[in-house]
């Protein structure tokens, strides 16, 4: 009695197992499921519009199919699906990439900073890839002396020359030794290391003094939009005289040779005693000796006195 009912047990499950395994067999649909990031995104099987993500697309036969996933300002995502027997049913998500756009950026002069977004790129000229097509850009390019050159770029605004603008001069003295004093066209405006901006373009005289060494005179030509350095090596000398007068601007003469106008430094004079003259019109003319002795400074001031 046992045994027959666990004959008809095993009986009954094998048939149970047959008919889902020719269920199974005779399945002659199938089904895709699609999900995506950002959703509501576009699927289009076979190149037919089916709907919105998320979506379960059923009832397919069994064959290869191409599944389309459309958002806008979005890359298309495609898979093509294969459905069979032992494959029914196929599940995708697709996390959907921006569009994305590049831009060409190159200035005159070069070699200016690009921003993107108020991000450092690079220098002029530049090729920017990967920008994000859906969302607002600003690009700006800057140099040092002109002005700032800003605009929107889109995918259909990507190829970017800027002709920048020169706004002011520049103009760097630098020495060796440093805190020299500097002139510009015979005015004191500073020491080592000097810096000025915005001077009126043109020609500049530039000189650079410190006692006990030679004096730089030099010229310099300063232009919107460029920047001017003059480097100097002062050349320490054995002799340095320094004369200076109240009022000044009065004649200076050494052993009767005009050496110019006071306040003046003098290097190249030799070992020993010579004949100084101050020569001012409307004041008395002043006359003195001074003694030159290397490596020992010899500093004049003096007052003239004004004719009555």
């Amino acid at each position: 009695m046992k045994k027959g009912l666990l004959f008809i047990l095993v009986l009954f499950s094998i048939v149970l197992i047959t008919v889902a395994l020719l269920q199974l067999t005779n399945q002659k649909t199938g089904s895709i499921t699609i999900d995506s990031f950002p959703k509501k995104a576009s699927v289009y099987l076979d190149g037919e519009f089916k709907g919105e993500t998320p979506i379960s697309i059923k009832n397919l036969t069994f064959k290869k199919y191409t599944v389309r996933i459309s958002f806008e300002n979005y890359k298309d995502y495609v898979e093509d699906v294969t459905l069979t027997g032992n494959n029914p049913k196929t599940i995708i998500y697709a996390i959907l990439e921006h569009k994305t756009f590049s831009i060409n950026v190159s200035s005159d002069p070069e070699n200016a900073n690009v921003y993107l977004d108020g991000i450092l790129k690079g220098k002029t000229p530049l090729v920017i890839t990967d920008i994000v097509q859906s969302e607002k850009h600003i690009l700006e390019i800057k140099l040092d002396n002109y002005e700032t050159f800003k605009e929107e770029v889109n995918e259909e605004k990507n190829n970017i020359f800027a002709k920048l603008i020169p706004i002011t001069t520049h103009l760097i003295v630098t020495s060796v030794p440093s805190n020299a004093d500097v002139f510009i066209n015979d005015a004191f405006v500073g020491k080592t290391p000097f810096e000025q901006k915005n001077l009126e373009e043109g020609n500049y005289n530039i000189k650079v003094k410190m006692p006990n060494y030679r004096t730089f005179q030099g010229m310099v030509t300063l232009e919107k939009g460029k920047t001017v350095e003059v480097n100097v090596a002062l050349e320490k000398t054995d002799v340095y005289v320094s004369i200076n007068s109240n009022p000044q601007g009065t004649n200076v003469y050494v052993d009767g040779l005009l050496m110019g106008k006071t306040p003046i430094e003098l290097t190249e004079l030799s070992e020993g005693e010579h004949i100084l003259k101050l020569d001012l019109d409307g004041y008395l003319p002043y006359e003195t000796v001074f003694n030159v002795v290397k490596n020992n400074q010899v500093i004049l001031n003096i007052n003239l006195l004004k004719l009555p």
